[in-house]
């Protein structure tokens, strides 16, 4: 798989806190568990060439932990004999709401009343990485390989929205931003109930400069984080208001 980042992605992948993989097992504060270069999405009535996702579409995200932070950074994302898993489900579409412009966007919000996540330790089947993906999932491969093991955490979104955007020069970008909370899982007491923020990059699949490739049946190649919470309360941010923070 080539994927290619240019300028507006890499500013994104900042405000995403600095979700470039690292040869260290622990992430950075304030997050508390990274995903990225094998993360992916797929959803049940997407178009790529469009990039609409139609009402009642339902998205699924699998994907391979990079790293831990605190208090989780005891765990180590890179150990050979174990793998780190990600699993968010239940995720439903009310529609893409496109605008022209320039720039062109594509805003989708997902219903989350029974959006689920869950952070799988597993010693069997690896799952596959971007470069030993089947196409068009589900399949024997996807989700089952990322949605096997122990659950160390798990809980509720409780708020999810993507926004893709094509920007006057021809450069794409994209990012998500949700809120999640923690519920369960054998780590749970270690994070607590807190609410905190889910959010990163969303590349979309196409040819356009800083846009992603997959194999057929695919729908965006995310990566992200969740953040660790805290007692202030968490609120979704826009990709307008990441980049201002950077400005």
């Amino acid at each position: 798989m080539k994927r290619k980042i240019g300028v507006a992605a890499l500013i994104g992948l900042v405000a995403a806190g600095a979700l470039a993989a690292t040869a260290s097992a622990q992430c950075i504060s304030p997050t508390l568990i990274k995903f990225d270069n094998d993360t992916f999405a797929y959803e049940t009535n997407y178009n790529n060439a469009t990039y609409m996702s139609a009402v009642g579409s339902q998205l699924t995200v699998v994907g391979i932990i990079t790293c831990f932070g605190p208090p989780l950074d005891f765990l180590n994302a890179n150990m050979p004999a174990k793998q780190y898993t990600v699993w968010l489900t239940g995720l439903t579409s009310t529609g893409t709401v496109a605008v022209v412009g320039p720039p062109n966007t594509w805003n989708t919000t997902y219903s989350t009343g029974s959006a689920q996540f869950f952070i799988f330790e597993d010693s069997s089947t690896p799952a596959p990485t971007a470069a030993t993906l089947p196409p068009n999932p589900p399949n024997a491969t996807v989700p089952s390989t990322f949605t096997d093991g122990t659950i160390i955490l798990s809980g509720t979104i409780d708020y999810f929205h993507t926004l893709i955007t094509q920007g006057s020069t021809g450069h794409w970008s994209g990012s998500f931003n949700a809120l999640y909370t923690a519920t369960g899982g054998t780590q749970y007491p270690k994070v607590g109930g807190a609410q905190a923020n889910l959010n990163g990059l969303w590349c979309s699949l196409g040819t356009g400069v800083s846009q992603c490739s997959l194999p057929a049946g695919y729908s965006a190649h995310p990566s992200g984080k969740f953040d660790q919470p805290s007692s202030t309360p968490a609120r979704p941010s826009t990709w307008g208001r990441m980049k201002m923070l950077y400005r």
